[in-house]
């Protein structure tokens, strides 16, 4: 994620945190992660991470992907993390998560946490794996944001090398109640 922000996102600052010196040191000798004015890594817990930043700084992405030998990490894919985390959220900002399906129990309780602690959110299956990628927002689910326009789709595809659409119908498709397809068709 660090090259991808790093290479199409290059007005951005990102801030990359992780509790494991020994993945950071893999990160940077192995994958030559971007470091520079812009992006900075941090050896920490993330729950630790943003508990302690000053109160004025928000984000307007916060990606998670905390996995363990157990799976999901507890103390990140936890309601004390979400309720932290949503805290940190500009208005408009999202939490976008990797979660992993393969464990029932745990997965329902992340869903439970997640549920507690932001307005709405969505889950997006991933195609042929056991991932869900769960979007969290702090208002209503902006539907024309996550569900634009075909011409947009394709355009957000060719400019990211990303298949928007394939993700947009999942969205769509998982999610989105028939009172909200008719919303977005007719407004």
């Amino acid at each position: 994620m660090l090259h991808f922000f790093n290479h199409y996102l290059q007005g951005t600052s990102v801030e990359g945190i992780d509790n494991s010196d020994h993945i950071i040191k893999i990160a940077r000798g192995f994958f030559s992660v971007p470091e520079n004015n812009r992006i900075s890594i941090h050896c920490d817990d993330g729950l630790r991470y943003l508990s302690g930043l000053d109160e004025s700084i928000s984000y307007d992405l916060i990606l998670v992907d905390a996995f363990n030998d157990d799976g999901m990490a507890k103390n990140i894919y936890s309601s004390q993390f979400f309720k932290v985390a949503t805290k940190k959220l500009t208005k408009r900002g999202v939490i976008c998560c990797n979660l992993w399906s393969g464990n029932q129990s745990a997965f329902t309780g992340v869903q439970k946490a997640i549920q507690k602690h932001s307005a709405s959110s969505v889950y997006i299956p991933v195609r042929r794996r056991e991932n869900v990628i769960a979007l969290l927002f702090q208002s209503e689910i902006p539907w024309k944001r996550l569900c634009p326009e075909k011409a947009v789709l394709q355009g957000l595809s060719e400019q990211y090398e990303i298949d928007f659409k394939e993700v947009s119908t999942a969205a769509r498709k998982h999610n989105m109640k028939l009172a909200e397809h008719m919303q977005r068709w007719f407004s």
